[in-house]
């Protein structure tokens, strides 16, 4: 199950997938048609195609970099 809450942790909606699904399949759905000033989210979605998702909504991408990546792309904690 995949969800996306409000910044006070309320559920705004939900997604179950299969067992063996990744994680990043679901986010493209979670995020269509609902305003964000950022997305938050674990390293598991860091893809560049998600990352630019993010930025056409307009929002800033609050993920850290997967360990794997040649470049590190910086992440404002704080925000």
């Amino acid at each position: 199950m995949f969800w996306r809450g409000a910044w006070d942790g309320r559920p705004l909606r939900f997604i179950i997938t299969a067992g063996q699904a990744g994680d990043i399949t679901a986010a493209p759905a979670l995020l269509d048609a609902m305003p964000a000033e950022a997305v938050h989210a674990d390293k598991a979605y860091g893809s560049n195609a998600l990352r630019a998702l993010i930025a056409s909504m307009g929002a800033e991408a609050v993920i850290p970099s997967n360990r794997c990546r040649k470049i590190a792309i910086p992440h404002d904690i704080a925000s």
